[in-house]
């Protein structure tokens, strides 16, 4: 992987996959860069999606769709007409949906994205970015995960093994040619997303936020927030988005969407404290009842991720969990105007 700074492409056509967390915050990011976005999902949430890219959003050059990546008819109907410059896949099965029928997460997880990165390629489009998870890596490795950090011999999931699969499937459709490839593996998430979306992580930190904002005893569970990297979505989404405007050296990339930060339960109850400082939150230090996010010994290190995409920083906990409640402060307040 070079090393040099890439140049920005010229704004062009995006179709993203998934108009939760991250794609809708993809589809702000290339919004606000002079982009034209077409949104997918098979449920769409418009007031989610008007809550995050504005009320005027279709008139900024955004277009939603409706359609299921399963749908065999997908891209002969639903997608006619489109013609992506760009196509950022952040749609998946994740967490206990995918460990409850392996059959479908590799329809979702493996098979969809390897069919519309074809249809991608064949239609003209020359950058395809795929969503993966830092649960790929190796549970055992004793470094700093970087970019090119073995991936695990066993998969600790369903979700994790279709992701490997799908990245070495899109690996090899990028050896061919067709189109440029890149693969983002996130850390896990928070931030304002629409109900019942985003993974165990994801929901925890909402509900605990919420919960502070209202004014409600927050109790932050020990074991399943300590020894995780937690990273802003739109910190995340920002690698998504530069990603595919960035003009890069080699067909197949891998690029990592992280903070550089494990953090604690400790550690996010006084994130929360900080920037509510009337909450009453505690640490909660049973053992773990649930699914949890994956556990490293060392954090990420994003500095090559940061040099190819020409990216700044993204925030560390307490700065992030400030920049998340101030964003749904500003969003209850827009629900709270239109009832």
């Amino acid at each position: 992987m070079s090393l040099e700074p890439s140049s920005p492409a010229k704004p062009g056509h995006a179709l993203i996959t998934g108009t939760g967390l991250l794609g809708a915050h993809v589809g702000r990011w290339l919004l606000d860069d002079g982009w034209e976005v077409t949104l997918l999902d098979r449920a769409p949430d418009h007031s989610y999606l008007q809550q995050i890219l504005g009320r005027s959003y279709l008139d900024r050059g955004a277009t939603v769709l409706t359609g299921d990546l399963l749908d065999p008819h997908l891209t002969s109907k639903t997608l006619k007409g489109v013609q992506p410059d760009v196509v950022i896949h952040t749609a998946a099965l994740i967490a206990l949906e995918a460990q409850r029928n392996l059959g479908l997460t590799l329809d979702v997880n493996v098979v969809a994205p390897a069919r519309l990165a074809t249809w991608a390629a064949e239609n003209g489009a020359h950058r395809f970015v795929a969503t993966s998870t830092w649960g790929v890596y190796d549970q055992a490795y004793q470094q700093p995960l970087t970019e090119d950090s073995p991936v695990g011999p066993v998969p600790q999931s369903h979700y994790a093994a279709s992701k490997v699969a799908m990245e070495y499937t899109l690996h090899s459709l990028a050896t061919t040619g067709a189109l440029s490839v890149v693969v983002a593996r996130p850390s896990t998430l928070y931030g304002y997303a629409p109900a019942d979306a985003g993974g165990p992580g994801t929901a925890v930190i909402e509900r605990l936020v919420r919960a502070a904002l209202r004014g409600e005893p927050v109790t932050v569970s020990n074991a399943a927030v300590t020894g995780g990297e937690l990273v802003y979505a739109v910190d995340a989404a920002k690698v998504l988005a530069s990603a595919a405007s960035s003009t890069l050296p080699d067909p197949f990339t891998i690029v990592l969407a992280s903070s550089g930060e494990l953090t604690d339960a400790y550690e996010l109850a006084d994130a929360i404290r900080t920037h509510v400082p009337s909450a009453q939150v505690d640490v909660d230090r049973s053992p773990a009842t649930g699914p949890r996010p994956p556990r490293y010994a060392f954090a990420t290190d994003a500095s090559k991720t940061r040099i190819l995409l020409g990216l700044d920083p993204p925030s560390l906990l307490k700065d992030g969990i400030g920049r998340y409640i101030e964003a749904m402060r500003g969003y209850e307040a827009q629900e709270e105007h239109t009832r």
